[in-house]
Formats: C-alpha cells, sequence, structure tokens
C-alpha cells in the first residue's frame, strides 16, 4: 500500500481532487477531456503523447502538518512530463 492510498478519503488532498472531478464531471469534461489524479509526481500513468498539460500542485495540507511538501515537487520528474505531453 503507498502512502497516497493509506490517507483516508477525506484527507483535505483528497477532498480536493474529489471536488475537482466532480465539478468536471458535472460540466461534461471529466473523463473526456480533463483527468485530476493525485499521484507521485516522479511515474505519471499515461502513455507516451497523450496529455497536454501537467500540472503538478504543492500541497498546502502537508505544509501546515508540518511535513516536507517541497519533498514532492522535489520528486517531480521533467523526463517524465516531456515523455507523456503531446508534441506540438
Amino acid at each position: 500500500m503507498n502512502e497516497q492510498s493509506a490517507k483516508p478519503r477525506w484527507f483535505p488532498a483528497n477532498l480536493a481532487v474529489a471536488g475537482a472531478a466532480k465539478a468536471l464531471d458535472t460540466d461534461g469534461l471529466y473523463g473526456t477531456r480533463v483527468l485530476v489524479e493525485r499521484q507521485p509526481l516522479n511515474s505519471l500513468l499515461f502513455a507516451d503523447n497523450t496529455v497536454d498539460l501537467v500540472l503538478a500542485l504543492l500541497d498546502r495540507g502537508a505544509t501546515e502538518q508540518g511535513t516536507d511538501a517541497s519533498g514532492d515537487l522535489a520528486s517531480l520528474s521533467i523526463q517524465e512530463i516531456v515523455r507523456v505531453l503531446r508534441p506540438g
């Protein structure tokens, strides 16, 4: 079990992801044009050249809890982002 799945569903970051997914679904965009996921930044679960935009957000909840939120961004792999981004 990874650290992300060990966090309860009510964990603030999980609620933000669920809220964003619900809003996008209401607009008919979720799953067809937009995905919102919370996952490690060093291994993106998308095929090569399939993504138009990757956003990496700082987990404010981690900062408020005194954990090292910058560690999450430090694990961001530029090579992994380039791999999944669609050319052009």
